[in-house]
C-alpha cells in the first residue's frame, strides 16, 4: 500500500494546488486503498483512477469522493447511501468501486470529482527529526522509559495493549503492533518516513480543539487504515 506522493498528476485530474490547512477530509489517498476492516470517521478522497475493493467489516461514518465516473458494483447485501455527480470531469470511466461483505456505507459516493493537487512540496517538506534514538516499547510499563521525546526518532511498539500519549514533534518511523494505541494531542506531529499500523492498532486524537495536524511521508496500514498521503486532524 503507496502512500507516495512524489508524482504529478495526470494533467487531467490536476486541481488547483491546495495547502494542508484547507484540506478538511479524514483521508485524501493519491492511490486505491486497502479496506478490509477498521473505521474512518469522516470523508474519503481518492485522487486517482484506481479499482479497489470495500469489504463487510470496514466503517466510512461519511462521503467517499472519487474522480470521474467509476463502475460502483456491489453484492452480498452491500449498501450506500446513493451516488451523487458533482460538477467535475466525468472522465475517466475505467475504473471499479466494488462494495462487499454486505458493507453499509451511510455516507454518498460522489463522483465527476476533480482532483486536488497536494502541495508541489509534499513530502519533501515533512521536517526531519531532530532526535536521534530508535525506542522499543514490550510493554505498558516500559511506556516510562521512554524518557524525553525530543530526542526520539522512530518508535516501535512491538505487544499488544500499550497505550502512550505521544507529545507533538518531528518524528521518523514508528510502528504500532497488535491492538496498541497512541494518543495524539493539540499540535503539529511530522513523520518524515514511514508510520505502521499494523493488526488493529490505532492512532485517536485526544483533543478536538486547537486542531492536530498531522503529516506522513508514507502510512503503511494493515487491515485497520488504508495507505494514507495526507492526515488532517489525525488519523481517528
Amino acid at each position: 500500500m503507496d502512500g507516495f506522493v512524489s508524482e504529478t498528476l495526470p494533467p487531467i485530474l490536476s486541481g488547483g494546488d491546495v495547502l494542508p490547512a484547507t484540506i478538511t477530509d479524514a483521508v485524501v489517498t493519491r492511490h486505491k486503498p486497502t479496506l478490509n476492516s477498521g473505521r474512518i470517521d469522516g470523508t474519503l478522497r481518492m485522487l486517482l483512477p484506481e479499482s479497489f475493493t470495500i469489504n463487510g467489516n470496514t466503517q466510512i461514518t461519511s462521503d467517499l469522493f472519487l474522480p470521474g465516473l467509476p463502475t460502483i458494483t456491489s453484492s452480498g447485501g452491500s449498501q450506500y447511501g446513493g451516488a451523487v455527480a458533482d460538477e467535475g470531469s466525468a472522465t475517466p470511466t475505467n475504473y471499479t468501486l466494488t462494495l462487499s461483505g454486505g458493507v453499509n456505507l451511510p455516507g454518498k459516493i460522489h463522483t465527476h470529482v476533480d482532483a486536488i493537487q497536494l502541495p508541489a512540496d509534499f513530502p519533501n517538506s515533512v521536517p526531519s527529526p531532530a532526535g536521534t534514538r530508535t525506542v522499543s516499547v514490550s510493554s505498558q510499563s516500559g511506556v516510562a522509559n521512554i524518557g524525553n521525546w525530543q530526542t526520539v526518532r522512530d518508535l516501535n511498539v512491538t505487544s499488544s495493549h500499550i497505550t502512550i500519549d505521544v507529545p507533538p514533534g518531528n518524528y521518523g518511523t514508528f510502528t504500532v503492533n497488535g491492538n496498541s494505541q497512541l494518543n495524539f494531542t493539540a499540535g503539529t506531529y511530522n513523520f518524515s518516513n514511514t508510520f505502521n499500523l499494523d493488526g488493529s492498532a490505532i492512532c485517536r486524537r485526544q483533543v478536538w480543539w486547537p486542531l492536530t495536524s498531522v503529516r506522513i511521508s508514507r502510512l503503511i496500514a494493515a487491515p485497520s487504515y488504508p495507505a494514507v498521503t495526507l492526515l488532517r486532524e489525525t488519523c481517528a
